[in-house]
């Protein structure tokens, strides 16, 4: 779906569209990506550490750089596709790795986007695809917020059922009022 949106833009010599989700409390990276191909999109989780080429995107990211792009080809072409491949990246049906790409950046609060091309993108591409990444981080941070709201709503469920719980239990005179306590924690 977003290579679709981005291939309408005739960015030169466009491949595949990647969405990096950066986090590093926990030093790893969720990678999305979709393609030229039909074929379902692509998710896998990276380490930023254990490969070069991701640790330094990672590390732009974290240097605040806006847009950047990154030349890959031969060992470490290499490097990075297994890397990748190692944590479940897939080429889809017909496509294959080349002998090198350029991933071209644009950051956001969360991570970077990227387009990938066999040679560097035009200004303008830039300018589109930051303005792909400002719409994302949106959507994102939106996600986020509802995911936040969700465990926040749980945890209320949780605190009132045990609540009435405790209420019940401040309110027991013999052993004859446990039926009732217990009665309540299945309520």
């Amino acid at each position: 779906m977003c290579f679709e949106q981005f291939s309408g833009l005739e960015i030169t010599a466009l491949r595949r569209v990647v969405i990096w989700v950066i986090d590093p409390d926990e030093d790893t990276t969720s990678v999305w990506a979709s393609s030229v191909s039909d074929q379902p999109g692509v998710h896998v989780a990276v380490p930023m550490r254990e490969n070069a080429k991701v640790r330094e995107i990672a590390e732009r990211w974290l240097a605040h750089e806006d847009r950047f792009s990154v030349f890959i080809e031969g060992r470490a072409m290499k490097d990075f596709v297994t890397h990748m491949v190692k944590y479940g990246w897939r080429y889809p049906a017909g496509e294959s790795p080349t002998d090198h790409m350029v991933m071209n950046f644009a950051s956001y609060n969360h991570g970077v986007m990227s387009a990938i091309t066999y040679e560097p993108i035009a200004d303008e591409d830039f300018d589109i695809l930051a303005r792909f990444a400002k719409v994302f981080a949106q959507t994102y941070t939106r996600f986020l917020d509802l995911q936040k709201a969700e465990a926040q709503a749980r945890e209320a469920q949780i605190e009132a059922a045990l609540e009435r719980v405790r209420s019940k239990a401040m309110s027991m005179h013999n052993s004859d009022d446990i039926s009732d306590a217990t009665a309540i924690v299945f309520r």
